[in-house]
């Protein structure tokens, strides 16, 4: 075999070779990224949710407002026909502040809920440190003042270090206890039709039974109704009160628990997203595994086929 020839054929399988090996390798690769974006995307589009937001807290610090914002259709007869249902929300709010003095910031925060028509329904201030007070006061106002509630309130501190307003539907919850509601009662009302009617003892005793049964789920579905109407009109606001006084050092104010307080919130954020991290790779790690297994896999049949071409075609023949 001429030596040009020779070293040509080598030259065209050895960049052959790699070719396809750089192929396969970018191959590996988008699989290896698709099946995790894949698997992310599955969970996310998984996670159930519901168009009636999240259920009532029993914490009794959450409220419900109406707002007539969307029209809701039922079927009918023409089909112009539709029935409005007022939306019902629940609403809260929650701030951060930073304060001069804890009592009296908890003082104003109850004119505030006076003044707004509304009350206080939990408050507690107590003593960390020598001079130095925190606590956390809640009030309920009416809805249709809750953004002033929430403006008033935060002009009350030195600074605001979080906010937060939530508003959960419960539409879809309301006019499901209604209409479960309306169809116990109509079972009730048979019941007392038949227990006129009835004339046997153990006929009387077995309706008598059935109507005890239902009106206790009357009583069970009227309470949660009762509780999400008690909360119409109002909205619930939170507030946390950390008071630090000043310490001034060469003409400089200095706060030196608040920024204790930030340091620790911030090494808190690292160490979740650390945690995140950390939990994402290890539930990938068996689909990691397999990949790497794979590639190992292909890789040696790979060599393998090089070594053979090798020892086909280039290897030079042994002299005896």
């Amino acid at each position: 075999m001429p030596i040009n020839s020779f070293s040509s054929k080598k030259i065209l399988i050895i960049v052959v070779a790699s070719i396809a090996g750089l192929i396969l390798i970018s191959v590996i690769a988008v699989f290896i990224l698709g099946s995790l974006n894949v698997s992310t995307t599955r969970l996310a589009t998984n996670t159930p949710q519901t168009s009636s937001g999240s259920a009532v807290s029993g914490s009794g610090v959450s409220s419900v407002y109406t707002a007539n914002k969307s029209d809701i259709s039922t079927p009918a007869q023409s089909s112009s026909e539709s029935q409005t249902i007022e939306r019902k929300m629940i609403e809260t709010g929650s701030l951060e502040l930073l304060v001069n003095n804890a009592d009296q910031t908890a003082k104003d925060m109850q004119g505030i809920a006076e003044r707004l028509g509304g009350f206080v329904s939990a408050s507690n201030v107590y003593e960390i440190s020598e001079g130095i007070k925190t606590g956390s006061v809640t009030i309920r106002v009416p809805a249709s003042s809750f953004n002033q509630a929430m403006d008033d309130t935060k002009k009350l501190a030195i600074k605001v270090e979080h906010e937060s307003v939530n508003a959960q539907d419960v539409t879809e919850q309301y006019v499901d206890l209604e209409s479960r509601l309306r169809n116990l009662q109509a079972q009730e009302q048979q019941y007392l039709i038949i227990l006129k009617q009835a004339i046997k003892i153990a006929d009387i005793m077995q309706v008598s039974s059935k109507i005890d049964e239902v009106r206790q789920q009357i009583e069970q579905i009227q309470g949660q109704l009762n509780y999400l109407s008690r909360q119409v009109d109002m909205a619930s606001l939170s507030a946390n009160l950390t008071e630090e006084a000043d310490v001034e050092v060469f003409g400089l104010h200095w706060r030196p628990l608040y920024e204790v307080k930030l340091a620790f919130r911030n090494m808190l954020a690292s160490l979740q997203g650390y945690v995140d991290a950390m939990i994402k790779v290890i539930f990938s790690l068996p689909v990691i595994l397999l990949w790497l297994v794979t590639i190992g896999l292909i890789i040696l049949v790979c060599w393998k086929i090089v070594r053979w071409m090798w020892r086909r075609f280039f290897k030079p023949p042994t002299i005896v």
